[in-house]
């Protein structure tokens, strides 16, 4: 027996489950799935140890602003789609697009600039609207899981500016939001609001100098409870770096203060906070832009809890401009952003400092035009994951989500080693037209310090990002009833960005269906109606006939109703008629059940059994001894 985790780009849950491929001929579990799933528990997924980078595409003018983990191990992306719509992207933890939604209620331009993840599983953005030739206000929606809007609301006047640019969540589940507020020919202001979970507004305030400018840009919970928010200070032509502290329970300011680097006489620098971070000891990390270096260059600047007007340490990077800030759980911090390549390619920036802001890795990676970064957050495994834009054509100028990933080390593979797996009908090894494609077999990609499996999708097509190196690809057979033109090949990949094509074609070494199926769920919910998957493939050299799937349901659990007919059966089963199953194919459908209010237990385990027919094996191997091993 041979057990894999491998990404696929199809939607999985990311739980405690064993996917397993096993030699058909040693057992028959294949045919016969299990599903448990324990509610009420956030549970990170098995995330990929590579790097990877993945473009989202909402029509162009796209960008993604912010991004966050989710607790099914993925990522949910937030920004504008077209320039106009509000836009959240959910991604499993290999950056592959599980759902996307856009949100334009109403005649207005919408954007999402802040994301939080809600205990529930639930996401709350905030942003702007901007009704057409008017004033934009303040904009909070909610979403469930699945991006299904449950609330939206506006918060501002009619005659001023404002927009929220940064959103945390508060230990009793009520949300700070901070941002910006232009009156009608004035000057704007920092802006801070806390709502309750519903979004009803308890307390608004705003922050600044008198007769100057500020805009708030991010915003975090301090470890004592208070509410800190960094921005940007205007007083023409100078602009600083604008930091403040406050009260979570009232607004109440507890120190304001502004920080700039103009140390030549009548000169003045840009420069600006773009986000924050809580260090060890209470000092706050500040990454930003500034003009210090004669042109704009990324900053990195220590202050302390109390916000003394002269910073701890401060240091400065050339062509960069960084746009967040993030603490990592082994210490120091990740930074991301942009880094100018030349006069017209921006490359998006990834960095990992220490605590004295000293560079521990760096590393780029981009298209051949403008990319970059808005947001960051640690991966599971320790590397990075940022999110923003790319530009594909600096003519034609469209941007999309851009979502990229470094390893713990800060490496981006940027190489593809990619082909078919088809069934070669003529037997003369090569991907003539007309030859099917297998779907879900998989793939084996091996070099002297590199393993990886790529699962196949609906055409028989694979694709797996590698570092650069010497390569052996083998097709794993999902039984035995099928033969491998070759048993490997080599590839060799000793440049950047580029890709090796290996297609691997298979023929029949005896007639015999092989049916499998497997069964998933996103997430558990008690009081509520679950969606379940049962997938379902024939791997076998000849159809299958009388195909049939039984589920069998937990006692805790009420079905609900199913996107295939279904025949009710008894002990809470029931058996799904699939029919003829024609080799090489797969299949697929949903049916939801309730979770009993009863189940009040966290942690309690919750099983569905799902078992296809036929069943049987041609020709076993006399050495079975009809023992089945079941995980």
């Amino acid at each position: 027996m041979e057990n894999f985790v491998f990404p696929r780009p199809q939607t999985r849950p990311h739980f405690c489950i064993v996917f397993q491929k096993h030699l058909p001929r040693l057992s028959p579990t294949l045919m016969n799935k299990v599903l448990c799933l324990l509610i009420f528990l956030s549970l990170a997924a098995i995330a990929s140890a590579q790097g990877w980078a993945r473009i989202v595409t909402g029509g162009g003018q796209d960008e993604a602003r912010t991004l966050a983990r989710t607790p099914d191990g993925g990522y949910i992306l937030a920004g504008t789609y077209g320039g106009g719509k509000a836009a959240l992207v959910k991604t499993d933890a290999d950056g592959f697009v599980q759902w996307n939604r856009t949100y334009l209620p109403g005649p207005n331009v919408f954007g999402i600039k802040a994301l939080v993840v809600l205990p529930d599983s639930s996401f709350v953005a905030a942003g702007f609207t901007n009704p057409f030739f008017g004033k934009s206000d303040v904009w909070l929606m909610k979403t469930d899981f699945n991006g299904n809007l449950i609330w939206q609301k506006t918060y501002g006047t009619p005659d001023d500016n404002e927009q929220a640019s940064g959103i945390a969540l508060l230990p009793n589940g009520d949300l700070a939001i901070c941002g910006f507020a232009q009156p009608a020919n004035g000057k704007s202001d920092a802006w801070l609001a806390r709502t309750n979970t519903n979004g009803d507004t308890l307390w608004t305030r705003t922050f600044g100098i008198p007769n100057q400018s500020e805009e708030a840009n991010a915003i975090i919970i301090a470890a004592n409870g208070e509410l800190v928010v960094v921005g940007q200070n205007e007083d023409i032509p100078d602009l600083d770096v604008f930091a403040f502290r406050a009260s979570a329970a009232d607004g109440a300011l507890v120190w304001q203060n502004t920080y700039g680097f103009d140390f030549v006489p009548n000169t003045f620098s840009a420069d600006a906070g773009n986000s924050v971070a809580e260090a060890p000891d209470g000092g706050l990390l500040i990454a930003g832009k500034t003009s210090l270096l004669g042109q704009e260059g990324g900053l990195l600047m220590k202050i302390t809890a109390d916000g003394n007007s002269t910073p701890v340490w401060y240091k400065t990077f050339q062509n960069s401009n960084f746009a967040d800030i993030a603490a990592h759980s082994n210490g120091g911090y990740l930074l991301t952003g942009k880094k100018q390549v030349s006069l017209t390619n921006d490359d998006l920036y990834l960095a990992y400092m220490d605590e004295a802001g000293e560079k521990i890795w760096d590393t780029r990676i981009g298209q051949t035009s403008q990319d970059a970064a808005y947001s960051v957050v640690e991966a599971p495994d320790g590397g990075a994951v940022a999110a923003g834009l790319a530009v594909l054509d600096i003519l034609v100028g469209d941007s999309y989500f851009y979502i990229a990933k470094t390893t713990a080390d800060g490496t981006i593979y940027s190489d593809y080693i990619e082909g078919n797996v088809f069934h070669d009908l003529n037997l003369n090894c090569q991907n003539d037209a007309n030859e099917p494609g297998f779907e879900d077999w998989i793939v084996k990609i091996e070099s002297t310090d590199f393993t990886r499996y790529a699962s196949a999708d609906d055409n028989g097509d694979y694709s797996v990002l590698v570092d650069t190196g010497l390569y052996t690809v083998s097709l794993i057979l999902p039984n035995d009833y099928w033969q491998a033109c070759l048993p490997s090949v080599t590839v060799p990949l000793f440049s950047f960005y580029d890709t090796a094509t290996v297609n691997l074609g298979v023929t029949a070494a005896e007639p015999c269906p092989q049916n499998l199926v497997e069964v998933k769920t996103p997430i558990l919910r008690r009081c509520a109606e679950n969606t379940y998957t049962i997938r379902y493939c024939n791997a076998g050299t000849i159809p299958s006939l009388d195909t049939r799937i039984e589920v069998k349901l937990d006692s805790f659990l009420l079905f609900t109703g199913s996107s295939l007919p279904v025949q009710p059966g008894p002990d809470n089963l029931f058996v799904f008629n699939i029919g003829y199953l024609k080799n090489g194919d797969c299949g697929s459908f949903t049916f939801t059940a309730w979770l009993n209010c009863d189940s009040t237990i966290t942690g309690q385990a919750h099983c569905v059994r799902a078992h296809i027919f036929p069943d049987t094996f041609c020709n076993p191997s006399p050495t079975w001894n009809g023992s089945v091993l079941q995980a």
